[in-house]
């Protein structure tokens, strides 16, 4: 379709989008940042998750899960972010579960277990009061 055009038929759209997107076009305006500044597929997200050379057990996934959770209900990235990390955490899980399978049956200390089911209540009224 585009060889179909001339450059200068070409030049004469491009400028009458532009001025009709200066004369407040919104849709000239959006074709024009859409080609331009088109939106993000993606965004880097900061989010705490344990090296996966330093798993020891469960935990490490319970704290992966917990600090997305913690970052959705914080606000900081989307549901839909948190189901791609939950699948970054989830592919480590795997890995450390086929390459050190005892990594993965470590039973959480008494400590540990409290300590995780107090993040977890407070992730979860943080998300509570959120929706």
């Amino acid at each position: 379709m585009l060889e179909a055009i001339s450059d200068g038929d070409l030049r004469t759209i491009v400028s009458k989008v532009v001025e009709k997107a200066k004369a407040g076009d919104l849709v000239a305006a959006k074709l024009i940042f859409d080609r331009v500044a088109p939106a993000p597929k993606s965004r880097t997200v900061g989010i705490d998750l344990q090296a996966i050379d330093k798993w020891d057990g469960n935990e490490a996934v319970l704290s992966g899960h917990r600090a997305i959770v913690e970052a959705v209900a914080d606000g900081d990235i989307s549901p839909a972010e948190a189901l791609e990390l939950v699948a970054v955490v989830e592919a480590q899980r795997a890995v450390v579960e086929r390459l050190r399978p005892a990594a993965m049956n470590r039973e959480p200390t008494p400590v540990e277990r409290k300590k995780r089911d107090k993040l977890a209540a407070e992730a979860w009224e943080r998300c509570r009061l959120k929706f």
